[in-house]
């Protein structure tokens, strides 16, 4: 009477193949999860340049150009601009500031606000 070997996998085989199949899957929903949450941070983050590049932007037009510094918020992003004279070591007489705006947003699950900081010179009028 002649064996036949049967073809086909084992058990042991079937086993380690969903093993790894699994292991696979989990990295495959770990790169992506976490590429997703970068992606949505770098969203954010880019949101808040966009605001930051407005207000300074509006610096001497919408926002008058004199010391101090104005504070609000859009949406949920909190802004900061501060306005300092400009001093030029020649003496001349010149309607300049340095503009700077802080933009502040939080981010779920972050110990801290997090913030971009951008400055320009802003020329005036002279009378």
């Amino acid at each position: 009477m002649a064996l036949h070997k049967e073809d086909g996998f084992t058990l042991v085989e079937t086993i380690v193949a969903f093993v790894i199949m699994s292991a696979v899957a989990v990295m495959l929903y770990r790169g992506l999860s976490s590429g997703m949450r970068v992606s949505k941070l770098a969203d954010r983050a880019e949101a808040a340049l966009m605001v930051a590049q407005a207000r300074l932007a509006a610096v001497g037009i919408e926002t008058p150009m004199q010391a101090g510094t104005q504070a609000g918020r859009d949406g949920d992003i909190a802004w900061e601009i501060a306005m300092r004279p400009y001093a030029s070591g020649d003496g001349a007489e010149r309607s300049a500031f340095w503009a700077t705006v802080t933009v502040f947003w939080s981010e779920p699950r972050a110990a801290r606000p997090r913030s971009i900081q951008l400055t320009t010179l802003k020329l005036g009028r002279t009378q």
